[in-house]
C-alpha cells in the first residue's frame, strides 16, 4: 500500500480509495452486527439472570415448604407413634379385664354347677324325708354331710323334740336371714 501511494498512479489511487471506503463500509457493517450481538448477548445474559433468580427464590421457597412438609409429618408420626402405644396399653388393659370377667365367669359357672350338683345331691338325699330322726336313721354316720349340701334349710316346725332341739343348734351357729 505505501508503494501505490509513493509510486502510484491516480487510477491506483482511485482504486484503493474505492477499496478503502469498500473495507470501511464493510468493517462498519461488522461493527454494526457485533454491536447488536453484544447488545443481544447482554439482553440474554440479564434475562437468563433474572431467570436464576426467579428459580432460585422458588427453590428457596420449595425447600422451606418441604421442611416444614417434613416437620409436620414427623408430629403425625409422633402422634401416630403415641397413639399406637396407647391402642397397646389399651390392649393390655382390656385383655386382663376379659381374663378377669373370664376368671369370674368361669368361678360362677363352677359355682352353678357346684350349687346345682349340691341340690341334685341334697334333693335325693332327703327325697321323702320329714324329720331329723328319720334322716338320721336313713345314713346313720353320714347324715350330717348331707345336710352341708344344703345351702338354706326352710323350718316350718316339728313335733319331734329332737329336730327341735337340733334346729335350735343349728340357728345358735349360723345368721339367720
Amino acid at each position: 500500500m505505501e508503494n501505490i501511494l509513493k509510486d502510484g498512479t491516480e487510477k491506483a489511487l482511485r482504486e484503493t480509495k474505492a477499496w478503502l471506503t469498500r473495507e470501511d463500509l464493510r468493517l462498519k457493517a461488522m461493527q454494526r452486527e457485533l454491536e447488536d450481538k453484544q447488545k443481544k448477548h447482554e439482553e440474554e445474559k440479564n434475562t437468563f439472570e433474572k431467570e436464576m433468580k426467579h428459580h432460585q427464590h422458588k427453590m428457596k421457597v420449595e425447600k422451606e415448604r418441604l421442611e416444614q412438609e417434613n416437620r409436620l409429618l414427623e408430629q403425625k408420626l409422633k402422634i401416630l407413634q403415641q397413639g399406637y402405644i396407647q391402642l397397646e396399653e389399651d390392649k393390655h388393659r382390656l385383655q386382663r379385664e376379659k381374663d378377669k370377667f373370664n376368671s369370674k365367669r368361669n368361678a360362677y359357672a363352677y359355682e352353678s354347677q357346684s350349687f346345682s350338683h349340691h341340690s341334685q345331691v341334697a334333693e335325693m338325699m332327703f327325697s321323702g324325708v320329714n324329720s331329723y330322726l328319720t334322716l338320721k336313721k336313713r345314713y346313720k354316720d353320714n347324715w350330717e354331710s348331707g345336710l352341708d349340701c344344703v345351702d338354706s334349710i326352710l323350718f316350718l316346725g316339728s313335733n319331734s323334740k329332737e329336730t327341735l332341739e337340733y334346729m335350735v343348734s343349728l340357728l345358735r351357729q349360723k345368721d339367720l336371714v
